[in-house]
């Protein structure tokens, strides 16, 4: 059974029919491709790709929070290397002030 031999259901799809039977076109109803159903056990090639760009996702994500957590890191010891330093400057001048 073809699809466009069933009845449809809104005027405007049977207004659509009766114009493309004149046209002698065919409609988009005519165009559906069926898939063979899959065996248990089968997994679908499209639910793989998907499965696989999930993980690939997850991955890309952990190795964007390594690379953020990295930089934050290197960001914390430089700052942590410039208090270092005013800290050294103002102990300097502190004992500089007092010995004279």
């Amino acid at each position: 059974m073809n699809l466009s031999d069933m009845e449809l259901s809104s005027p405007y799809e049977q207004e659509n029919k009766e114009a493309t039977s004149k046209m002698g076109t065919t409609t988009s109803y005519e165009l559906v491709t069926y898939t063979k159903p899959l065996q248990p056990g089968q997994v679908d090639p499209y639910i793989l790709e998907i499965r696989r760009r999930l993980q690939e996702d997850i991955h890309a994500r952990r190795e964007r929070e390594k690379r953020r957590r990295k930089v934050l890191v290197d960001q914390l010891r430089a700052l942590e290397a410039i208090e270092d330093s005013k800290r050294e400057e103002s102990l300097v001048s502190h004992l500089l002030r007092q010995s004279q």
